[in-house]
């Protein structure tokens, strides 16, 4: 499962590389960020105008704890009638799950930038090894976009519900490839080509859903980073 995730690169390389107009770069003042749930970071989305744009968003789909009641699921409540508090979802497996599927058209789906992303080393409890094992493309810290699905929510990672409307992001994942498997066999991001950018934002879910599927492996390494740089 993919937690951590960096972009090192400027707001201006971010907006030329993905299309967007200055005036459309609704960021502010934003410098490299070390992103993890919870964290809010940029995403790109398209305007109804088709002009793209790019906001921050939070990381992280909440997933409410759910119970089996007369056989049927529902949300578990504590004994004061209230819920748990929501666990931040960064990674969607099976976006047709329900508490995905209503967000599948091309409005709620975002461009993700980042310029590298960890997954946990397998081998951490070795002497002189890094919690994560770190990977990004070909070129050093060369942007892409992983495929991110956004929802509105109107609660409180605290408390359950109850704070103002707000705008969280997961993004899909899928088989790993070759490389990630090395590391990491469950699963990794899903990263786009550039020229799958407009179909992932605005296609029909019929044709988006087939981009979930593994990077190529010979276009990307592993990135060897200095201990305690995770």
């Amino acid at each position: 499962m993919c937690n951590l995730q960096k972009l090192k690169s400027p707001p201006i390389a971010i907006r030329k590389h993905f299309g967007v107009q200055k005036q459309f770069d609704f960021t502010g003042n934003m410098g490299p960020i070390d992103n993890y749930p919870r964290r809010s970071g940029p995403v790109i989305r398209s305007r109804k105008d088709g002009k793209r744009e790019m906001v921050m968003m939070e990381w992280g789909h909440p997933y409410y704890r759910r119970e089996k009641v007369d056989g049927e699921w529902r949300l578990a409540l504590k004994k004061n009638g209230e819920p748990y508090a929501p666990k931040p979802t960064t990674n969607i497996r099976h976006p047709h799950y329900p508490m995905f599927r209503d967000y599948l058209a091309p409005a709620f789906r975002r461009l993700v930038p980042s310029n590298r992303f960890a997954e946990p080393n397998p081998n951490a409890k070795k002497p002189r090894q890094p919690a994560n094992t770190w990977f990004g493309l070909k070129e050093e810290d060369a942007l892409y976009a992983f495929a991110g699905i956004w929802r509105p929510w109107d609660g409180d990672w605290d408390k359950g519900r109850g704070a103002p409307t707000s705008e969280v992001y997961a993004f899909l994942t899928t088989e790993p490839n070759s490389l990630v498997r090395k590391h990491h066999p469950k699963a990794m991001p899903v990263i786009l080509h550039p020229d799958d950018y407009d179909a992932w934002l605005t296609a029909d879910w019929k044709v988006a859903k087939k981009l979930q599927a593994a990077f190529p492996a010979e276009e990307m390494r592993v990135i060897k980073e200095r201990m305690g740089d995770e």
